[in-house]
């Protein structure tokens, strides 16, 4: 399969520029001048790399706070759509943070978190277990993001999973 073309075209409809779009997921287009396909000589051309961030979502958190005050959550960290040849967001770097208000400030709880199979688009179960100071409170698994990696011209947007609000019982 040919990559994707986009063109800028002169008054009599020939290609003058245009653009090989990537046939799947990476950071290199090619930009393509003066093309004639009567032309004897190859046109001139170039790669351009961009730096490419993708946005994730934390879906099916789950929370308990046991009588021992032992909070337990789970849940899946992956992108809000399928996205074929990128690489699932790393689990290592999610936290489980607590607020006394559902608005924070939000207080980190541990950085232990386990990952799990696959789930969802491009994504890891993960799950966790921390003692909470608290007896009652809000929760969430926050993910800061990663910064683009200069190897592989790719990053992760921030996210947070939903709030929830648990006493012990």
């Amino acid at each position: 399969m040919g990559a994707e073309h986009l063109g800028l075209y002169d008054s009599a409809a020939r290609v003058i520029t245009y653009f090989e779009l990537p046939t799947s997921t990476g950071t290199t287009w090619r930009v393509v001048a003066g093309w004639d396909p009567s032309a004897l000589l190859a046109p001139a051309s170039f790669p351009v790399t961009e730096k490419v961030s993708y946005n994730t979502v934390i879906t099916g958190f789950k929370a308990s706070l046991s009588h021992s005050r032992t909070l337990t959550s789970s849940g899946c960290l992956g992108l809000p759509a399928s996205v074929p040849g990128v690489a699932v967001p790393p689990v290592s770097a999610l936290k489980v943070e607590w607020a006394s208000s559902k608005n924070g400030p939000w207080h980190t709880l541990t950085r232990t978190i386990s990952k799990g199979g696959p789930c969802g688009h491009n994504g890891a179960r993960f799950s966790g277990k921390a003692t909470s100071q608290q007896g009652y409170a809000y929760y969430r698994v926050y993910f800061p993001g990663v910064p683009v990696d200069p190897r592989k011209l790719a990053g992760y947007n921030a996210s947070a999973s939903p709030v929830a609000y648990l006493k012990r019982p």
